[in-house]
């Protein structure tokens, strides 16, 4: 059942029969079925006529990361190519570590355009994040390799570190469906069209 385009706020339109219903029926009078869904409902339930929401609740918790990320990943690129000029500058020209580098710069990129359309409240913001969220378990991955190769036939007892990929890929699992399910960030990312799907 959903609301109609009338004046009175109070009268619904029954999805099972068409009937209209009011506010005091507990159910349809044309068809029997329940009204308490609709009438009753959640007010945080997602429908067409809903004022976007603004970014707040659960959604506090990825745009602190869309703020955190691309600084700590720079911290991180600059540390790390300071460290092997400093540590071993023989790999200095080693194509992997220009790999690396580009790929490191490539999610930093990325992440602040996705950051970008999340703080726009942008509908492409859903498909960005989850896409970044994405790439992020298949970088950590390929990062992660990179390291171990690079630095492999230096004598160096390096391996292949599999905590980034397991906490990108824990993080994944957890808001991927949020931001697919949640009517929350489906009232909140409305901007440039009518609602995020």
């Amino acid at each position: 059942m959903k609301e109609t385009e009338t004046d009175n706020i109070d009268q619904y339109v029954c999805t099972e029969c068409g009937g209209t219903i009011i506010h005091e029926d507990k159910v349809c009078p044309h068809c029997g079925s329940d009204t308490s869904e609709i009438i009753d409902g959640p007010e945080d339930s997602f429908n067409e006529s809903a004022e976007p929401k603004s970014i707040a609740g659960w959604l506090i918790i990825p745009a602190i990361g869309l703020v955190l990320a691309p600084i700590m990943a720079a911290a991180g690129l600059l540390l790390g190519l300071s460290a092997i000029r400093s540590y071993a500058p023989e790999r200095s020209n080693d194509p992997r570590l220009w790999v690396w580098a580009l790929i490191q710069v490539s999610m930093i990129v990325a992440t602040v355009i996705v950051a970008v359309l999340f703080f726009k409240r942008r509908q492409g913001a859903v498909r960005g994040i989850i896409g970044l969220m994405v790439a992020s378990v298949l970088v950590n991955l390929a990062l992660s390799a990179l390291n171990a190769s690079m630095f492999a036939n230096m004598g160096l007892n390096i391996k292949a570190d599999p905590s980034p990929v397991i906490r990108a890929s824990v993080f994944a699992a957890i808001w991927i469906p949020y931001f697919l399910k949640s009517k929350r960030v489906k009232n909140t990312f409305t901007v440039g069209g009518s609602q995020a799907s």
